[in-house]
């Protein structure tokens, strides 16, 4: 089985979401050049809702923020590419990103963000 290959690219976010319909989740949809994506979905029970909304602030430098706020914001994005995942958020300039994965596994030693 190939590897995705990951690419970067440039965004504006376009919509920020909250539901709690079957937990606390959040979205966060980009657009590009003839694009859009999504990044999100996850359940954010307790401490690990803390961590999200610290890791996006982190990664985009935010001392503060609503989701309005966010909304036309250039940022970047990892990708799978044409119908793959959005695998990361973060700083238009800096190496800086919020990266689900990464962040999961923290609090469920899987290798995964399932």
């Amino acid at each position: 089985m190939s590897e995705k290959k990951i690419e970067i690219k440039n965004a504006t976010i376009t919509a920020v979401g909250w539901d709690r319909e079957r937990g606390l989740t959040h979205y966060i949809t980009v657009e590009g050049d003839g694009w859009g994506c999504s990044i999100g979905g996850y359940f954010l029970g307790g401490e690990c809702a803390y961590e999200w909304i610290i890791a996006l602030m982190d990664a985009l430098e935010l001392c503060a923020f609503n989701d309005s706020d966010l909304i036309g914001k250039v940022v970047r994005v990892k990708t799978e590419g044409l119908g793959g995942r959005m695998l990361a958020i973060g700083h238009p300039i800096k190496d800086k990103w919020l990266e689900p994965k990464k962040l999961f596994q923290k609090y469920n030693g899987k290798d995964d963000d399932t």
